[in-house]
């Protein structure tokens, strides 16, 4: 037939930078450990905090020598085996699920697949959802693995390929369904139900290619930092200098509560409108979404959970996208600087530091297993999240309260007033300033006991767009 370029212009979706689990590394021959920072009221938090026993560690902690945060997460991963809570929060329909008893905001659910694809119920979804003129882009993905495999970013084709989006979908689906989370990941995530889940795609106000993403990490309940991830530089597409940390200054030494502040840490040498902007709209949601996750992460007993907030929608507000057990990526944090006497024989204060955070949340870690109560069965956390059944495939969530088909209705308005276009979402390339501590480069002081380790990190490639896709099916030559 005719060689004919497509009518719609495909955008993809950037995949999120991963953050794998790393092993175990030494500090550099005669650097001494990172210091322990503001630990005492997340270890005081463990002491009354109820654990679900599908998160209990403690028997494999217990005796052990010195272990660092990649020591412990490898437990934690090796452990996951048959534990349905893990299951059910690595499975993204499920987790939908829980998250909507729950009460707190996500992205609605557009489209659900847990058996065969069914033809007719994939030509209604795009029908609904695809097509007309105010049709928007719809992200389509396996809920039973990660590392974006399988994700699909669904625009409005033409009239004329309708039926060749449909079929496309269809095959699409039923390929993945049989797909398996890679051998890398943990045993839990390895044993998911294959299912599919469509949603509207989240939009920023800040002209970055991904939407603005902030992972609030929980311990024992009480939410230690929040986390703009950009990976380690493992891609052309992963840009370590924008990693940000907005790090919680409890107002009390002892524990966590309503006076607390939140503290930016970051390497990045200005000059980026997007960048700064971002920045602001993470400090303005930073408060809400640390509540929103100490619920999540209370609820279902887990004292180490991410969880991943999406922000700076004025349509759509904060929303929840996603959360893992644990995580593998950089966390940092900052001390301040001491008076030293020198070489004149005076006094000077040296300036501030960034250091890494991971030995004070493997200390917490530690340290609270050795102090929580003891551990509940795991259907005492999830019977009020509607959850029956003795083991996740046995798993039946019943609703308790309605999906939120909302179409976002403007929920945060002022939101307009952070606005910056893609164009001025860059840096300029320039050499940091001497005596720079930023974050993101070698040389900077920081012992990282999350090392980036390039092997480990499989390579980030775009997700094509059905538009896309359907041009190569149909052997479309585009030169784009």
């Amino acid at each position: 037939g005719s060689q004919a370029r497509l009518l719609w212009t495909p955008h993809p979706l950037p995949r999120a930078p991963s953050a794998p689990m790393a092993p175990a590394r030494a500090p550099p021959s005669g650097r001494p450990a990172p210091p322990l920072v503001d630990v005492d009221a997340w270890v005081a938090a463990a002491r009354d905090f109820e654990v679900n026993a599908d998160f209990d560690i403690s028997r494999s902690l217990r005796g052990r020598g010195p272990m660092g945060l990649a020591d412990i997460m490898a437990v934690m991963k090796a452990e996951s085996l048959g534990k349905m809570t893990i299951q059910a929060l690595g499975d993204k329909l499920t987790l939908h699920r829980l998250v909507q008893n729950l009460g707190l905001p996500q992205m609605p659910k557009l489209l659900s697949i847990e058996a065969f694809p069914d033809r007719g119920r994939i030509a209604r979804f795009v029908e609904e959802h695809l097509t007309g003129h105010d049709a928007e882009e719809v992200i389509l993905k396996p809920s039973h693995l990660s590392n974006a495999s399988g994700v699909l970013i669904l625009s409005a084709p033409p009239p004329t390929e309708v039926a060749l989006a449909i079929d496309y979908i269809h095959q699409h689906i039923a390929r993945f369904m049989r797909e398996r989370a890679l051998a890398t990941e943990s045993a839990a995530l390895r044993t998911l139900r294959p299912s599919f889940i469509a949603q509207p795609k989240y939009k920023s106000i800040v002209g970055f290619a991904a939407p603005l993403e902030l992972r609030v990490v929980v311990l024992w309940g009480v939410a230690r930092l929040g986390v703009w991830w950009w990976g380690r530089g493992m891609s052309s597409s992963e840009v370590p200098r924008r990693n940000t940390w907005l790090v919680r200054r409890p107002a009390r030494e002892d524990a966590c509560g309503d006076g607390d502040t939140w503290e930016v840490v970051h390497g990045h040498g200005g000059g980026n409108e997007g960048y700064d902007r971002a920045v602001e709209l993470l400090e303005l949601h930073a408060p809400a979404a640390a509540s929103m996750a100490e619920r999540m992460a209370t609820a279902v007993g887990a004292p180490f959970l991410r969880v991943d907030f999406f922000v700076g929608s004025p349509r759509w507000g904060v929303r929840l996208n996603e959360v893992a057990y644990g995580c593998g990526m950089d966390y940092r944090n900052k001390i301040e600087g001491e008076e030293e006497e020198e070489a004149d024989g005076e006094m000077h204060e040296h300036g501030e530091e960034i250091v890494d955070d991971g030995p004070s949340i493997a200390h917490i870690l530690r340290e609270g297993f050795a102090i929580c109560k003891r551990p509940q069965p795991p259907e005492r956390f999830l019977a009020p999240l509607g959850a029956s059944g003795v083991t996740y495939y046995g798993m039946v969530i019943a609703p308790l309260a309605e999906d939120d088909e909302s179409d976002g209705d403007e929920a945060d308005p002022d939101l307009w007033d952070y606005y910056v276009p893609e164009e001025r979402c860059t840096t300029p390339k320039t050499a940091p300033p001497a005596g720079s501590r930023g974050v993101a480069r070698a040389g900077a002081g920081v012992v990282d006991e999350a090392p980036a380790l390039a092997s480990a990190l499989m390579a980030r490639l775009p997700i094509p767009s059905l538009g896309q896709l359907c041009e190569g099916i149909r052997g479309v030559a585009t030169r784009r």
